[in-house]
């Protein structure tokens, strides 16, 4: 049953680095399997994931049982690891902490809490901190760091926490020690995310204009490589009056031509919403308090183009959704000017790798005030579908969490 759950995982869960994409995810599994073949914790790990994804996925509460059991060991094995100074150096320890950061993703979890999966992810980044500088040097230390660096994106971003300091030099020494592709659409995107992380979590202390100013160097990095890649030509724009409203916003949706690069647009995305979102509270509680700072007509502008940020972010994420649930109407298919061996998404009964980034990018969205409540729905309706479709628990969870603002939305059951 063990074994189980680590086939499914390498079969369905990882996915392979493609041409032209720098990264996949967890794609050096197999290869860490190779070089540390004794490592029970991580073993452990990976098989609950795999038997959670499968149970999600067809239902079976056997193996939902034994990923259980699995999740159990793996933390007693890790808890054990990290008391020696030689076992917690291991890459496989630290793989086996961001393991169960994703499991905390699929699995049903019985106290509801939202943030049981970020602890996960900050104690892989505490592993980090101890380790070797020449052990994060190599091809497979950079490519674990760039891991674990999203998860702590994932996580900041649902706390509003700055990046941990530690991360933030190990990314540094990593861009300028050449091992790493600097000009990397992800590795840049995380640069400007955590500048945002550190503004986002002082932003209630800073007097407006400091805010205001500091918002805007930050949000014209992400405008910059957003429009720069959209003048690349990564995807293209369909308007499809025809769309099924229930699987196409407002009658529009994106195609891609690498799917595993809209996670991290997606992340800019909703990041830059979430920056304008601070800005835009702050700006009508100043307008509301008639404070003499918003004298100044460029706070009126600023309210308006935070607005249209808002809401540029939100279509644009929104308008990816077909393709990434892996639902693209057929005309759409039909008149893609690309390849498309990277493009369409896996059939619907499988759990790909980073399956659970959607969700969290769409509640962002759902908290924007631009967001009205029937888009809500339509954004509930969607995390449905990656709960029920792609094996995602946690989307469940953020759907209820919408439900909870207020909106009169479609109910649904366990």
């Amino acid at each position: 049953m063990e074994s189980l759950g680590v086939n499914y995982f390498i079969s369905t869960v990882i996915t392979p680095r493609t041409d032209g994409s720098s990264r996949g995810y967890y794609d050096y599994i197999p290869d860490l399997f190779l070089k540390e073949n004794n490592s029970e914790a991580m073993f452990s790990a990976i098989s609950a994931v795999g038997l959670a994804a499968m149970s999600n996925i067809n239902h079976v509460s056997e193996w939902l049982r034994h990923s259980q059991v699995q999740y159990a060991n793996a933390v007693q094995l890790i808890n054990r690891s990290l008391q020696s100074s030689k076992e917690v150096r291991k890459d496989s320890t630290l793989v086996a902490v961001s393991v169960l950061c994703l499991y905390d993703q699929i699995a049903r979890n019985s106290d509801n809490k939202l943030d049981t999966w970020a602890h996960h992810a900050q104690g892989a980044a505490g592993i980090l901190a101890i380790r070797d500088v020449d052990q994060i040097i190599t091809p497979l230390g950079i490519r674990i760091f760039s891991q674990v660096m999203g998860d702590m994106l994932l996580a900041c971003l649902h706390e509003r926490l700055p990046m941990p300091p530690h991360m933030v030099v190990l990314r540094e020494l990593l861009t300028h020690s050449g091992y790493v592709d600097s000009y990397d659409l992800a590795w840049q995107m995380s640069g400007i995310e955590i500048e945002c992380l550190n503004l986002l979590a002082t932003s209630q202390s800073l007097p407006l204009g400091e805010l205001m100013d500091q918002a805007l160097s930050i949000d014209d990095q992400f405008q910059r490589l957003l429009d720069s890649l959209l003048l690349q030509g990564h995807y293209i724009t369909i308007y499809d009056p025809a769309a099924d409203h229930s699987l196409v916003y407002n009658q529009r949706y994106d195609i891609y031509r690498e799917l595993e690069r809209v996670k991290v647009w997606n992340g800019g995305r909703a990041y830059r919403n979430l920056l304008h979102q601070v800005l835009h509270e702050r700006l009508v509680r100043a307008f509301a308090d008639n404070t003499s700072e918003v004298v100044s007509p460029r706070f009126t502008q600023q309210l308006q183009y935070s607005h249209e940020v808002m809401l540029q972010m939100r279509d644009d994420i929104l308008a990816s959704m077909p393709q990434v649930l892996g639902q693209l109407p057929p005309i759409g298919l039909e008149t893609v000017p690309f390849p498309m061996e990277n493009m369409i998404n896996l059939t619907n009964n499988r759990t790909p790798g980073g399956s659970h980034f959607p969700a969290w990018f769409l509640y962002v969205i759902a908290q924007s005030p631009v967001t009205p409540m029937s888009d809500r729905m339509w954004i509930v309706n969607r995390m449905v579908a990656i709960w029920r479709e792609k094996g995602i628990f946690k989307a469940r969870d953020l759907a209820r969490k919408i439900e909870e603002l207020g909106s009169r939305v479609s109910k649904f059951s366990d």
